[in-house]
Order: C-alpha cells, then sequence, then structure tokens
C-alpha cells in the first residue's frame, strides 16, 4: 500500500540517509521533505502524510515540538521522533504521547522497527 512520510531534519545528510532507508524498504511511498520545522510547518497545511519522521537538533522548536504542533491537524499520522537518548524526559515525554522514539545513531534496523509498527 503505497504512504506518504513526512521526514523533517535540519540535516541535509541525515534526511538523504532516511530517505534512502525509506525508499529500499518502500520503493512504492512517497517522501516529502522538510530541513526546518517552519517549511514542515506550511507542507502540512495542505498534504497529508501517513507517517511522520522528525529530528531536529540545530532549531529553535525540537522535534517533540513540532510533533505536537503538527498532530493538532494530523492526529491518525504515526510519528517517530528522533533522540539522543531515549531514557530522557523528552523522550518520556514521547512516549506518553504515542510517538515512537528512534535512538541515534539512526540505522536501517531501527527505521524498519518503526515503519513496521506503522
Amino acid at each position: 500500500m503505497t504512504k506518504i512520510l513526512l521526514l523533517v531534519d535540519d540535516s541535509r545528510v541525515s534526511r538523504m540517509m532516511i530517505k534512502t532507508i525509506v525508499l529500499q524498504l518502500h520503493s512504492d511511498w512517497q517522501v516529502i521533505e522538510a530541513g526546518d520545522a517552519k517549511t514542515a510547518l506550511a507542507l502540512t497545511q495542505d498534504q497529508t502524510f501517513d507517517i511522520a519522521i522528525l529530528h531536529l537538533s540545530n532549531s529553535p522548536i525540537n522535534s517533540l515540538e513540532l510533533a505536537k504542533k503538527i498532530m493538532i491537524k494530523h492526529a491518525q499520522s504515526d510519528y517517530a521522533v528522533v533522540m539522543g537518548d531515549k531514557q530522557n524526559s523528552a523522550g518520556e515525554e514521547a512516549k506518553k504521547l504515542s510517538f515512537a522514539v528512534i535512538e541515534q545513531p539512526v540505522s536501517e534496523k531501527k527505521i524498519e522497527a518503526f515503519l513496521a509498527d506503522c
């Protein structure tokens, strides 16, 4: 089944790596990308998506805050936030909101495990 994945990461290299992994696993999926929160919020005003992978490390708004903002309009989507340590308070908050946490470093195995649950 074709799905649309929203990929938000402020690292172009990370976006390229994650997009490559996703498309290797699901070549029929569409990946829409944003390099910052502002672009992601603008994209999600008119674009629907099934799954979101979010990682903002050098931004005034973090991945978790962005997910909460996007979720207002897109509550039905599955969300994963990329974090350095899922045991910290942000990781606990992500779990409470039913967001998956993908621990850094991101790998094909971790992306595949998240997508299998979507």
